[in-house]
């Protein structure tokens, strides 16, 4: 028997329910998306997917459903019939079946998949449809595998500059989910032990938000703990690693970095963010005649990578850090000098190589985060 034509693949609602809802044979899967330019992740992905069962349906946005989404303009530049006619090509898609409203629960509540798919960048209790589901006896499951983005690209990146008014130097970054306020504040003066050297001082504190998380975390009113304590000090290493202390004068800058949400890579941000803050404050020192030059003599980002299922990625969110096999953040400058590297196994030692390779892929990252911080400054 001949495999069916990919156009014989791509149902309506009722037909998707007439051939595949309840009572059925075998385990049904269930995913859903725009598909918006089919890339090898997306490829992947359902290929993780249609392994968690006997049979893989998809679920994807129509034209309208899409632009309501507001990806941007000009989406999807994929029209919905082509959208779902590639995806009904692939060998491991049973059935494709377009939707018009803004989420699938309507056809996974008639469905009731046996496992409701999502990638790795949900979290399982956002997964649309997973009461109806569970309550049916189903699961939800999230493949590892990235649907939006390749192995070496980082998440989308914004820095907005100035967004406190009242600090000498300012900015907010988001790197995906990832949102860190970063203000930076000048005093005159420094600690006790500083004041004999004539030189200034750079230092940072690091919080997070209660609700920057899934679930409300407790404020430290007691003091910082332990992690807090090890990312503040890294953000401060790092941001003095770039500056010229003795240009400063007895001046102290103090970068507070504060966590409004958080999916991943919070202390690697956050020292991307400091350093665009920490220039905007010496830009202000300069202008106030406090010194004679801007004292940040380049800049310094970071970022994380790891190895996810037996893949080197870059820049990983929460569900990739979590499940990782080696999980590693990486601290360099402009010109591509490392200041710090921090890797760990989470289980099986690591290979050299593989060091080396992660090496590689974080200074790829990096060169990209000191452009777009570049690209904020000249806009600022």
């Amino acid at each position: 028997m001949s495999a069916p034509r990919p156009e014989e693949k791509v149902l309506s609602g009722e037909e998707m329910v007439a051939r595949f809802g309840r009572p059925r044979e075998g385990r049904l899967v269930f995913t859903n998306g725009c598909f918006d330019l089919l890339h090898r992740g997306h490829v992947a992905y359902l290929a993780d997917a249609r392994a968690l069962g006997d049979r893989l349906v998809v679920g994807v946005n129509t034209d309208a459903s899409f632009r309501r989404l507001g990806k941007g303009p000009g989406r999807p530049v994929v029209s919905e019939a082509d959208r779902a006619y590639l995806l009904a090509a692939l060998t491991c898609v049973d059935a494709v079946c377009l939707f018009d409203e803004d989420t699938p629960r309507a056809l996974i509540s008639r469905l009731l998949p046996d496992v409701l798919v999502k990638g790795g960048d949900y979290r399982i209790a956002d997964v649309v449809g997973r009461d109806e589901v569970e309550a049916a006896g189903g699961r939800p499951d999230m493949p590892s595998t990235r649907l939006d983005r390749r192995a070496d690209e980082l998440r989308p990146v914004t820095i907005d500059l100035d967004v406190s008014p009242y600090a000498e130097g300012s900015c907010l970054i988001s790197t995906g989910n990832t949102r860190i306020l970063c203000t930076a504040s000048v005093v005159e003066g420094v600690p006790h032990w500083r004041e004999a050297s004539g030189a200034g001082w750079v230092t940072s504190e690091y919080a997070m938000l209660p609700r920057a998380t899934h679930t409300r975390t407790r404020r430290e009113r007691d003091g910082v703990k332990g992690r807090t304590q090890e990312i503040q000090r890294l953000i401060g290493r790092s941001l003095r690693s770039v500056t010229d202390l003795k240009s400063m004068g007895q001046y102290t800058v103090t970068v507070d970095c504060d966590v409004l949400q958080a999916d991943g890579g919070t202390r690697t941000a956050s020292i991307t963010g400091a350093c665009v803050a920490l220039a905007l404050a010496g830009e202000w020192m300069l202008d106030e005649g406090l010194v004679s030059r801007n004292p940040v003599r380049e800049t310094v980002a970071a970022v994380s990578v790891g190895i996810v299922d037996g893949e080197p990625r870059l820049d990983l969110d929460y569900p990739e850090d979590s499940g990782a096999q080696v999980d590693m953040n990486v601290v360099a400058t402009e010109s591509g000098g490392l200041v710090e590297v921090q890797g760990t196994a989470e289980g099986d030692p690591f290979p050299r190589v593989d060091l080396d390779r992660l090496l590689d892929l974080a200074l790829d990252g990096i060169r990209s985060l000191t452009r777009a911080q570049a690209g904020a400054l000249e806009r600022g």
